[in-house]
């Protein structure tokens, strides 16, 4: 009997003592983006010395997250670090998708085309394509190039760094704006993205 209980009592401790830990991408699990800052979970019941990556660059963030930017094309490893061991996980790589600019809210295709009116009082924003989720950001455009194509054909242009533009506050019927060299970011985030060039046409 004494032999049974100390036989339960060494299976309990070991099963304590196991080491578990996991990693994983809060967004999409097993997924990272490249070139993109994706925030990073790791989960142990013992203490975490380091996280790696084998290529791309990775930091703590301040609520004990990890941030990490992957810049292989296919398969990035995330190695967790801990005490008496080492724990690796292979995480499959996707590309930012592709971003768009929007007039309240809205996507314009090239043949599209906004009132003056509306179009005067909008200022661009950002989204990516559905497929990327981005729910923890927020999209800010840095710079842009607006080019102003009037009815008589005079082109006038500027460049915008703070999203207000004296261009679109003069839109009327016929004219033409080209939007390009627009650049954004994510907030806390240095990395300059970039957007497709837009084209918007005016109309009463």
């Amino acid at each position: 009997m004494r032999f049974i209980i100390l036989l339960v009592v060494l299976i309990l401790s070991s099963c304590a003592s196991k080491t578990t830990v996991d990693c994983y991408n809060r967004q999409s699990k097993k997924e990272l983006t490249k070139g993109f800052p994706n925030i990073l979970i790791v989960v142990s019941n013992k203490k975490v010395i380091n996280v790696t990556i084998d290529k791309g660059s990775i930091e703590k963030t301040e609520n004990n997250n990890y941030s990490v930017i992957p810049q292989d094309d296919y398969i990035s490893k995330i190695t967790v670090h801990l005490r008496n061991k080492s724990e690796e996980f292979d995480f499959k790589i996707k590309k930012l998708a592709p971003s768009v600019l929007t007039f309240g809210g809205e996507v314009f295709e090239e043949t599209d085309s906004i009132s003056a009116r509306r179009f005067r009082v909008t200022r661009p924003g950002i989204i990516v394509s559905p497929d990327f989720v981005c729910n923890d950001f927020s999209l800010d455009i840095t710079n842009m190039k607006i080019i102003r194509i009037d009815k008589n054909n005079a082109i006038t242009s500027e460049l915008v760094t703070e999203n207000y533009s004296e261009l679109v506050r003069l839109a009327e019927f016929g004219d033409t704006y080209i939007f390009t060299d627009v650049e954004y970011k994510f907030p806390s985030i240095s990395t300059i993205f970039h957007c497709p060039t837009t084209l918007i046409k005016i109309k009463n």
